[in-house]
């Protein structure tokens, strides 16, 4: 916490409760869920490998806030506040100034319209203000979480097709040590600091990493089977379209369910917990960008294309 961020803190707070429903939209928008829940819709709806770095970049951003956040073991603003109605993990970085500079960063990149990288920046900031108004965050952690994910922004958007074309002349077990690599190395650390000091707090970023592993290790191989294959036309008619938006929208209710037991697990025992959440949500990222479509393309509802090259022209 710096000297600066207790007045910045109550000058956001200062705004008054006229602005309480407005914050918790747009912190709501900024959840991660939703963003997956737009990612695969994208994917799906409109152009599968155009937009399929998304579903790399967001559990990236992901996994690297919940173990700085479990590392670092900053409080929030509501910690010292003692207010109960609030709980989550740690503060230091932002997990949601990281996701929507990643998210609205690289649709704007995607998108090229003048409109939407302006809509893209009110976003991000208006996103950032509601962890402030909402005492989530200090604006330390927010700016933390800028300085974080822009670089990551950065380095998908400059290597995604060179690391895109160095995987797809792998062999599977290649590509699933290499994939396994980071997720693996963030589970070690957050294991190591449980088995060298676990006090029973920080739940919510241990649940995070494990969830954030699970999902990068699982998109990151699922990507790589269907480049192997070819790509995935996305465009069919609209009724075929309406079809598809049905089967995500069951799909992720189906996977909340699923993810809420394996949440519970923690009930249990934090190391029953965790490799539940990993299990689940590596199968999730395996079912979007891989068997969903596969599955979804013998009925005409996608059109496999097999192609050479797994870049984006």
């Amino acid at each position: 916490m710096f000297p600066a961020d207790i007045q910045l803190l109550e000058l956001v707070q200062s705004f008054g409760e006229g602005f309480h429903i407005f914050m918790k939209v747009l912190t709501k928008i900024g959840e991660s869920n939703n963003y997956f829940l737009i990612i695969v819709l994208l994917m799906w709806c409109f152009h599968f490998r155009k937009f399929s770095a998304m579903a790399i970049l967001l559990p990236l951003s992901g996994l690297i806030a919940a173990g700085l956040k479990y590392g670092i073991q900053m409080p929030r603003p509501y910690h010292l506040h003692e207010n109960t109605d609030l709980i989550e993990g740690y503060g230091m970085p932002s997990g949601h100034s990281m996701s929507a500079v990643v998210f609205w960063g690289y649709l704007s990149h995607i998108l090229k319209k003048t409109w939407f990288t302006v809509l893209s920046v009110v976003m991000i900031l208006g996103i950032s203000i509601s962890r402030i108004y909402r005492d989530s965050h200090f604006p330390s952690q927010i700016v933390a979480g800028f300085l974080i994910g822009i670089p990551i922004l950065w380095l998908c958007i400059r290597f995604k097709d060179k690391i895109a074309l160095f995987m797809h002349k792998l062999s599977l077990g290649k590509a699933w040590v290499l994939s396994s690599i980071l997720p693996l190395i963030f589970i070690a650390l957050t294991i190591i600091m449980m088995l060298t000091g676990y006090d029973g707090s920080g739940l919510e970023d241990i649940e995070s990493v494990f969830s954030s592993a699970g999902l990068l290790f699982g998109f990151s191989i699922g990507l790589y089977l269907m480049n192997r294959k070819g790509t995935m036309e996305s465009k069919v008619s609209p009724g075929k379209q309406i079809i598809k938006i049905l089967i995500v929208v069951i799909s992720f209710f189906l996977v909340g369910f699923v993810t809420g037991y394996a949440s519970k697990a923690y009930d249990v025992n934090v190391w029953i917990g965790s490799p539940a959440v990993l299990i689940v949500n590596y199968l999730t990222a395996l079912w979007f960008c891989y068997y969903g479509p596969l599955l979804l393309s013998k009925f005409k509802l996608f059109r496999l294309i097999t192609e050479s090259s797994p870049v984006v022209d």
